[in-house]
């Protein structure tokens, strides 16, 4: 077994996964493999995601309200309607962003999970691998460490690698996530 740590500095969009072969900035909705996204509680899967709901971070005007994503998006993660699915997501501190697009209609949604609005927000991510290659697995969880403020990882199981991913803002006095430097640490285990 290999083990490399190291630190990146993040940029543009970060932190992003793609249910495809394609950059986020040529990302073509149609073509994306859809990602499944499981609640996890205490480690294992949920057969509800009630928390997951409670930390949307409903920051959209009346424009958005009348739109039926907005409108719906509770029961769009309770499953209620599968012709969306999420086609990427990006991490940030204390946030994930998940992208949806509706299969049949061709619309897109975007909902925010914050952190901050659930006492517990754990998350399973599996995507299809590219090129025919084996599912790539994500775990996403926040949980209180350094003096009481909610750390932000990732753990990224791409065969034969597994990345333990801290993320972190450059300044600590600059907390925005969407608009503040970010950095992550990396501690990389491969030929597992």
């Amino acid at each position: 077994m290999r083990l490399l740590e190291y630190r990146l500095d993040l940029t543009n969009h970060g932190y992003t996964v793609i249910g495809g072969d394609m950059h986020y900035e040529a990302l073509v909705e149609r073509k994306c493999q859809p990602i499944r996204m499981t609640n996890l509680v205490s480690g294992s899967p949920a057969n509800h995601v009630e928390n997951l709901i409670h930390a949307v971070d409903k920051d959209w005007g009346e424009e958005e309200n009348a739109d039926f994503f907005y409108a719906n998006y509770a029961d769009i993660l309770r499953g209620k309607y599968p012709e969306w699915q999420i086609i990427s997501f990006r991490i940030i501190v204390g946030y994930i962003c998940l992208n949806f697009y509706n299969f049949k209609t061709e619309k897109t949604g975007y909902l925010g999970l914050n952190a901050e609005l659930s006492d517990a927000l754990d998350v399973q991510f599996d995507v299809p691998g590219a090129y025919g290659g084996p599912d790539a697995r994500y775990l996403v969880s926040f949980d209180h460490s350094n003096g009481g403020k909610r750390r932000t990882r990732v753990i990224e199981f791409a065969e034969p690698v597994r990345r333990e991913i801290d993320f972190f803002f450059k300044d600590p006095t600059k907390t925005n996530p969407f608009s503040d430097s970010q950095y992550v640490k990396i501690a990389e285990y491969a030929n597992l």
